[in-house]
């Protein structure tokens, strides 16, 4: 084999020369280069597959985020509807009550006014009748000469205020 070796042109301690260069050259790129160049890719991507699951956490708490949005709104709207509804409701039954309170006071009012009326007409006959027997005695008086004795008079009035009465 050392005869092949000539031939080719190849020299020994050349070759274990370039060979223990090529290994001190490998360990060396190995150890100060490609370690570390290697240490931080994978750095990187674990940095980058951190992210990545950090956004699709921040994705799904968005999403959820946004459901839970979307029932507080619908919620509130829900509520705010019922209190519209209920404060109409409240109302209606304030302006029902208020309008058979007021049907009620105008009623009585009606009634008292009746009432009133009803005692006026009553003095109004009485102090009328009074009047009316006071100008029939007058006139009776100037009719009827003062030989009448008393108790016809007051029969004669009497009668005269049945008359008017009627």
């Amino acid at each position: 084999m050392g005869e092949l070796i000539t031939t080719l042109g190849i020299d020994g301690k050349l070759l274990i020369a370039q060979l223990i260069n090529f290994l001190v050259l490998f360990f060396l790129l190995r150890k100060f280069l490609y370690g570390p160049l290697l240490g931080m890719l994978e750095k990187r991507k674990t940095l980058a597959e951190e992210s990545l699951a950090k956004e699709k956490e921040l994705s799904q708490s968005s999403e959820l985020a946004e459901m839970q949005r979307d029932e507080i709104l619908s919620s509130a709207r829900d509520e705010s509807r019922i209190l519209v509804e209920s404060a109409r409701m409240r109302a209606e039954e304030v302006a029902e009550s208020t309008r058979t309170a007021t049907e009620k006071e105008i009623a009585e009012r009606i009634v008292r006014t009746e009432e009133d009326l009803a005692q006026r007409r009553a003095e109004f006959d009485i102090v009328l009748k009074k009047e009316a027997a006071d100008l029939v005695t007058r006139s009776l008086k100037k009719i009827v000469p003062k030989v009448t004795p008393s108790e016809v008079e007051k029969e004669m009035i009497e009668e005269a205020l049945k008359h008017t009465a009627q």
